[in-house]
């Protein structure tokens, strides 16, 4: 009789879940990255009121102003606006307590004193 044969061992595989786990990135390729900071949404402007949809004791004292001409431009920086025969941009002061906060492409944005309102143009 022949003696018992010790047993070949049998090289061991991967498993699938080893050769599927995702790997992560070294630390310094996210430290790397550029993070873009995310905007809010910003209204429609059609949910903006209009200075008519203003509460009556605000419109009563609300400045006027008369805006003769405006340029609008994806950029910013180059939106302008004429208002009492001067150029305005966006954040200015155009009358003692209304600021002109943005422009739109068909009207303006301004704010006085807590209350955003839109000016079509």
């Amino acid at each position: 009789m022949k003696a018992p044969q010790a047993a070949t061992p049998v090289p061991s595989t991967p498993t699938v879940a080893a050769a599927t786990a995702p790997v992560a990135p070294p630390p310094a390729a996210l430290a790397a990255a550029p993070v873009k900071p995310v905007a809010p949404p910003e209204p429609p402007d059609e949910t903006i009121p209009t200075a008519r949809d203003l509460p009556e004791p605000i419109q009563r004292i609300l400045p006027t102003v008369a805006m003769s001409g405006y340029m609008y431009s994806k950029n910013p920086a180059d939106r302008l606006v004429l208002i009492d025969k001067a150029l305005r941009r966006e954040g200015d002061e155009v009358a003692p307590g209304l600021v002109l906060e943005r422009l739109l492409p068909k009207g303006a944005v301004f704010t006085f004193r807590g209350y955003r309102y839109r000016v079509p143009y």
